[in-house]
């Protein structure tokens, strides 16, 4: 099963979308996403409290893209065809 997902931030509102489309946007005021911490893609940025290891994901990442602007709902819609 194929899963599209793109989250979209233009520095007051980040956006989820999925196969389905615009799922959910929220305003935030929240300057942590655009800090200087490594980027984890699979890998959970917490412990899950079970001696210190972290959670990653089970399944396979097959396309990564990330851009340095905000991607039109019709951009969003053209990939997700792929």
């Amino acid at each position: 099963m194929r899963i599209f997902v793109v989250v979209t931030y233009d520095g007051s509102r980040i956006g989820l979308h999925t196969n389905r489309g615009p799922s959910n946007y929220k305003n935030t005021t929240d300057k942590n996403i655009a800090n200087e911490s490594a980027l984890r893609i699979g890998k959970s940025n917490y412990p899950n409290g079970y001696f210190g290891s972290y959670v990653y994901f089970r399944g396979k990442v097959d396309d990564i893209r990330i851009y340095n602007r905000v991607l039109t709902e019709s951009e969003i819609k053209y990939l997700s065809s792929f």
